[in-house]
């Protein structure tokens, strides 16, 4: 029996405290706007300040609900702490607007009219502190991709490179067209059944969805997709021209845990059950749209972070295609 997951959401919300009646023992708190803090699973989230750098730190739970306890049993552990993530407030300047919607119907940012006429979007910043890199100094191996546009006339993907392990991060910057209609990734999971699951960025839509659909074979794992708003904003650089932002993406993977986050203001957390976490794992890249509309101007990957020795070795399965950076 595939289990119902729990109904809830992580919001955050922005704004004044005022006193009131001139009453110093009785503030409140005036709303200006907010948001999802995690478009996936993620709750108990809790903060702190970090005395050393001065940052607001999160931490929260990734739950396992997707399973049912006997798929939990099998696995030997249930739940688990996310990467803790850097809070801050988010500022874009020379806003003029958003790919589809109007920038006073996104409820996630606040609109500033500065007094030289352009326009500073705030929103609240999100991503991972900056000490997670460290994990990428003792990977198995890297791989970086030479610049490509998708889609071509004959084909509207391309592989990216294969990873040995299941412990991996992606970081990607892509350059999209008026005309781009979806740009993402699918990761495909070698073996006898096809497993995959797929991050899209839809500009048409202006969501951000991991597509869990095909991530499983068992049917007792619940693969409902997992969501969220998220768009891009066009800016000028002090001249009447706009240019659109450029999507950046960032994905880390440990065993079931994935956690993806894009241009340090969207976070994604989720489990993934593929079954087997000896197999390869093949990266490909995917645009749909006018020819050449996405431009993945840099994708680089670091496979068996902190050193974490590749699972499939030892079974005399065949090595990587990556090309050391």
């Amino acid at each position: 029996t595939v289990p119902a997951r729990t109904v809830r959401s992580l919001l955050w919300m922005f704004g004044d405290l005022a006193v009131s009646n001139h009453q110093t023992d009785n503030l409140k708190f005036r709303f200006k706007h907010g948001g999802y803090l995690d478009h996936g699973s993620l709750y108990a989230a809790s903060t702190f300040n970090d005395p050393i750098s001065g940052r607001r730190i999160l931490y929260g739970w990734i739950p396992e609900e997707d399973i049912t306890g006997g798929h939990a049993r099998e696995k030997g552990w249930n739940g688990s702490l996310c990467l803790p993530r850097q809070l801050f407030l988010l500022s874009l300047r020379n806003v003029t607007r958003a790919v589809r919607s109007k920038l006073g119907e996104i409820p996630s940012i606040e609109m500033v009219i500065e007094a030289d006429g352009s326009t500073t979007l705030y929103s609240l910043g999100i991503r991972p502190v900056s000490e997670i890199t460290q994990l990428r100094t003792k990977c198995i191996q890297a791989h970086e991709a030479r610049p490509f546009s998708l889609p071509q006339s004959t084909h509207n993907e391309s592989r990216i490179c294969r990873t040995s392990t299941s412990c991996w991060e992606l970081e990607a910057t892509v350059s999209l067209g008026v005309s781009c209609e979806t740009v993402g990734l699918r990761i495909r999971c070698a073996g006898e059944e096809p497993v995959q699951w797929a991050i899209v960025f839809s500009l048409v839509d202006e969501t951000i969805t991991i597509d869990r659909s095909r991530s499983s074979t068992r049917s007792d794992v619940n693969t409902c997709p997992e969501k969220g708003p998220f768009t891009l904003f066009y800016v000028t650089d002090g001249t009447r021209a706009e240019k659109l932002e450029r999507f950046h993406l960032r994905v880390i993977v440990d065993a079931d845990i994935v956690e993806i986050y894009a241009n340090d203001r969207f976070a994604l957390a989720t489990m993934m059950y593929p079954g087997s976490h000896k197999a390869e794992r093949e990266i490909v890249a995917f645009a749909t749209g006018d020819n050449e509309s996405a431009r993945f101007e840099q994708v680089k990957i670091w496979d068996g972070l902190n050193g974490m020795e590749a699972l499939v070795r030892d079974e005399g399965t065949a090595k990587p295609d990556n090309q050391s950076l």
